[in-house]
């Protein structure tokens, strides 16, 4: 398998397809992983969440973050005026589990190592709970929390200067105060690198990793292992070298609604006409196309040339109900539009309805209930427009709007923590009310 030479092709094709947007923007159920501005310059003064749910006007905020009527937080909240001794914290990824506790991925500021972090008292203090990586200076973690006990993390070098002859996957059982590592050889792997893009759990014993070996010639190299103990060890299941799954295309993300059932999903970019979705039936040894119905509103989806179509990563909310995020874009008129696909027989049919909008993040607390960071573009923040749906996507209502988008995380109908994000600047918000208010928070090191 030759990648290098290829590289600098391949990044300047898709750069040249990006400008054309053909983009898909995405965030899942679970947090996926984000490219995150560090600039935080520029941002509003922080304000505090209003006491009660009592509905806002649906209008565009002019801020970024929005700003409210400042009323005190919940009793269990810091006040963002005690933080100023404490050292600040960058986060990049969140997942809550109630409106108090919660993981993340991030860093103090004073430090550009990613640590593992958690708070007691909803996203205001944090505390680094890291495994104890060797040499994590120049590593990002890729993380995946199952619940207040269980989360997985591995690190992987950015970019790697030499392929790694190993990975190594950290766990935790009692979250987070003792890790146990699982080193997994990569001898025989061809490979230009090994950079984890995906960790994902189904229940505390099967899970799988997805990781990046090359890039070349409108190609994504990738490796994908599974575990049926919780970690203790990793089975190579797809690789360039057994040849068991289309390596065309760059990779969007894996899921598995069970041990054997899962889905592939990735975008092409128009260098192959139709859509990359693939399924498996067999734990992943073996992988065959997927043929979604083509939306009612562009029925030669899938089969013009002229248009470009990618698919977000799948999610499955149980062995029934899943989702999966699939964004087109014409050729000719440099038209873009997004569909959610939803199945509620193990992906044996799919059904799909139109976003309101092409672009932003998403984020569905149930097969039901969603939030929508909706964009004009994938790189436009002005006049975002906040929606939900409480009928799995076939309708969306609009609640509020913002000037940034970014990825969410909600643990009930009212609670939601928000990374945001707008140009250069990136913050922090929560909401209390279901998205019709927010307020910037200002993480810091718990004393």
């Amino acid at each position: 398998m030759r990648m290098k030479p290829a590289l600098l092709f391949f990044l300047l094709f898709t750069a040249l397809l990006s400008a054309c947007n053909l983009n898909s923007s995405s965030a899942t159920g679970t947090p996926a992983p984000v490219i995150t501005p560090t600039s935080t310059a520029n941002l509003a003064t922080s304000t505090s969440l209003p006491a009660t749910s009592t509905p806002a006007p649906a209008t565009p905020i002019p801020t970024f973050p929005p700003v409210i009527t400042a009323t005190p937080l919940p009793p269990t909240a810091t006040p963002a005026s005690s933080a100023t001794s404490a050292p600040g914290v960058k986060i990049d990824v969140i997942k809550m589990m109630d409106t108090n506790s919660g993981w993340a991925v991030g860093q103090f500021i004073s430090n550009t190592t990613d640590d593992i972090l958690k708070t007691a008292d909803g996203g205001n203090t944090w505390k680094a709970v890291t495994p104890p990586e060797p040499s994590r200076g120049g590593k990002h973690a890729l993380a995946f929390f199952q619940d207040a006990n269980h989360a997985w993390v591995n690190y992987s070098s950015q970019p790697a200067s030499v392929p790694p002859t190993q990975f190594t996957v950290w766990r935790t059982t009692d979250g987070g105060a003792n890790w146990k590592p699982t080193t997994t050889s990569l001898s025989g792997l061809t490979m230009d690198g090994f950079t984890t893009n995906q960790i994902s759990f189904t229940d505390a014993n099967h899970g799988w990793l997805l990781s990046v070996l090359g890039v070349g010639m409108s190609h994504t190299y990738f490796a994908l292992y599974t575990t049926s103990n919780g970690g203790d060890s990793w089975t190579l299941k797809v690789s360039p070298d057994k040849n068991n799954a289309e390596m065309a295309c760059s990779k969007s993300g894996v899921w598995f609604r069970d041990a054997n059932h899962g889905l592939l999903a990735g975008n092409c970019y128009g260098v192959i006409k139709g859509l990359y979705l693939y399924a498996t039936g067999d734990g992943g040894d073996t992988w065959n196309p997927m043929n979604l119905p083509p939306p009612a509103s562009m029925a030669d989806a899938f089969t013009n040339e002229s248009v470009a179509c990618g698919a977000d990563a799948p999610y499955f909310f149980d062995s029934n109900k899943g989702m999966v995020m699939v964004t087109c874009s014409s050729l000719n008129n440099n038209q873009t539009s997004r569909w959610i696909y939803r199945t509620t027989d193990g992906g044996a049919n799919w059904s799909s309805s139109p976003m309101p909008r092409a672009y932003g993040g998403y984020f569905f607390l149930t097969s039901q209930k969603g939030w929508y960071l909706g964009q004009t573009a994938a790189d436009v923040y002005a006049g975002v427009n906040v929606y939900k749906t409480t009928n799995g996507g076939s309708a969306w209502n609009q609640v509020s709007g913002t000037q940034w988008g970014g990825t969410m995380d909600f643990v009930d109908d009212n609670n939601g923590w928000i990374i945001a994000i707008s140009g250069s600047g990136q913050a922090f918000v929560r909401t209390n009310n279901g998205g019709l208010s927010y307020a910037l928070l200002n993480p810091h090191l718990a004393p």
